[in-house]
């Protein structure tokens, strides 16, 4: 959902994805019809001239290493919507090469294998003007249960059944600027599953994203893309034990560690502080959610 600078509300709701325009009485100004039979879309953000929306789009695709005849297809997806709720034009994203780690000379894989989900929008700015869209999406492997033959070797040998955090900036137009796909480090020669969710514009033309991760959710920022390559990314360290300063209670140094600092364990509750140098309190936080 997102509100104007003149109260007006605008939102997606229901299994077919509708969008509508509220006035800021609460009156209906125009909703839309289903906007996609094969499409499910999950965000909406404010455009000067309308708005835009994000989720992913279904088809299919010939191939006979599928249960059937058929392979589902999932790709990444925009529409953009007039001042009136017009679609004007539709734009699909993902299923891109490259990476590091396990995925460093990556191609473009299988788009009957590689699904890519995306959750969330934000406006993209240079000089406090808005110039584009960023999405948070997702982008991997669905397990390899579903194929057979040659797909199935292609699968099974595809890294990208580890998912990856899939950030997508486009213009005013819906084209793509740049793709970055992102995971957390953990120092290891393999990264850990990951997915973006949701994405805020932050404060110098920067964003914020909300990752969900294999062990748990986290944070990512991105600074500003500068025309070359791609904008750098940090999942900032989770606390130390240096950064972390206790009640008068209890020291939870020792018993409950830092499961205990966070949630205030049997030896006292404790408040943890970040250094300046983060944007932004990112911690990943485990299952124990």
């Amino acid at each position: 959902m997102r509100v104007d600078s003149s109260d007006n509300v605008f939102a997606i709701a229901g299994t077919k994805t509708a969008a509508v325009k509220l006035s800021s009485t609460g009156s209906e100004t125009w909703k839309t019809g289903q906007l996609d039979s094969g499409a499910q879309m999950n965000d909406i953000e404010l455009a000067s001239d309308g708005v835009v929306v994000v989720g992913h789009k279904y088809s299919t695709t010939k191939s006979t290493g599928c249960g059937g005849d058929t392979c589902g297809v999932i790709k990444g997806h925009m529409k953009k919507l007039s001042a009136t709720g017009t679609v004007e034009w539709s734009q699909d994203y993902g299923n891109y090469g490259g990476g590091v780690n396990q995925f460093d000379g990556l191609s473009p894989g299988d788009w009957a294998l590689v699904y890519n989900e995306c959750w969330g929008v934000a406006p993209t700015y240079t000089n406090k003007v808005q110039d584009g869209y960023a999405m948070a999406c997702g982008t991997g492997i669905e397990g390899c249960d579903l194929y057979k033959g040659d797909l199935l070797t292609t699968c099974k040998a595809d890294p990208r059944t580890t998912w990856r955090s899939l950030t997508i900036a486009t213009d005013l137009k819906g084209e793509r600027v740049y793709h970055r796909m992102d995971s957390f480090q953990s120092g290891e020669s393999t990264v850990w599953a990951s997915a973006a969710e949701y994405i805020f514009a932050s404060s110098g033309d920067t964003h914020t994203i909300v990752t969900d991760e294999a062990m748990g959710f986290g944070f990512m920022t991105l600074a500003k893309y500068d025309g070359n390559v791609c904008t750098t990314a940090k999942y900032p360290d989770p606390p130390k034990k240096t950064d972390v300063e206790t009640t008068e209670e209890g020291d939870n140094e020792e018993e409950g560690g830092f499961w205990d600092l966070l949630f205030g364990g049997s030896s006292g509750a404790s408040t943890i502080k970040y250094s300046a140098a983060a944007s932004m309190a990112a911690i990943l936080l485990g299952n124990a959610l």
